[in-house]
């Protein structure tokens, strides 16, 4: 036997990389994921007529260190998107998808720099291995800056970060109807917060895209069978709902499994 040349892939947290790492677009309409891969070359005992590489896919939750806190346990924080407003909320129905506990830590009317406040002690109470955000809406109502909203989102991803909980950020969902005179400032608040993850290595998860490919208001007030915003076009519906528990689902999945949804 001799040692062969053999290429391992490992998808890691960029906190935690040592190797080279770059961010690549993932594939699901649900989804919108971006992702941290390194690759790393090294030398593994190989028979020798084995002149073909072999791939090696380790999760990222196979080599975080969790400290304390639970693998198996999500805390979604958040505003009334979080909460849900007179439809069932995303977080039962991540739950549901995922066969796991999933605490819904939203407050309805919430801004951004009130989660800064009370995600120390969110986190301290349930000691969850994930903690999705999903913040902005209100900010953005009350005319906060896009590079406040981010800088508020970075304090709360650094948080969990510092207790060993892996935070996954989500992108805004659009606004339509008569809130959407405030869809153009989203996509604005949008390009810094995957700015900002990108500079703190946060997974996140485009909601943009996903309600951006499934919601077509060229007929604002017309209530069409894709539609994923209720009348006030601000909250999202239950179909909506769905769509944001499957692409949080689908990341979820592939930081523990390290297999991404086609």
């Amino acid at each position: 036997m001799k040692l062969s040349w053999r290429r391992v892939t490992v998808i890691q947290d960029r906190a935690l990389l040592t190797g080279w790492c770059h961010n690549v677009p993932r594939w699901s309409r649900a989804a919108g994921l971006t992702l941290c891969v390194a690759t790393l070359i090294i030398l593994m005992p190989g028979c020798d007529d084995d002149d073909e590489s072999e791939t090696a896919v380790v999760a990222i939750a196979d080599t975080h260190d969790f400290g304390a806190n639970n693998p198996d346990l999500i805390v979604a924080m958040g505003d009334s998107i979080t909460t849900a407003h007179d439809a069932p909320p995303y977080p039962p129905m991540l739950a549901s998808l995922l066969d796991l506990v999933v605490i819904n830590e939203g407050i309805s009317g919430e801004h951004a720099y009130e989660g800064v406040r009370r995600v120390a002690g969110v986190l301290a109470l349930h000691s969850p291995g994930y903690l999705l955000v999903l913040y902005g809406a209100n900010d953005l109502l009350h005319f906060a800056g896009a590079d406040d909203i981010a800088e508020d989102l970075r304090v709360i991803v650094n948080a969990a970060q510092a207790t060993g909980t892996i935070p996954i950020l989500a992108t805004m969902t659009p606004m339509a109807r008569s809130h959407g005179v405030f869809d153009p400032h989203i996509r604005d608040v949008n390009v810094f917060i995957r700015a900002m993850a990108e500079e703190e290595g946060v997974l996140v998860v485009d909601l943009e895209e996903v309600f951006g490919n499934l919601d077509n208001d060229e007929t604002p007030y017309v209530m069409e069978a894709d539609d994923l915003l209720q009348w006030d076009g601000l909250h999202p519906n239950e179909m909506g709902n769905w769509e944001i528990a499957l692409a949080f689902a689908d990341m979820i999945n592939f930081v523990r499994t390290g297999v991404a949804v086609d």
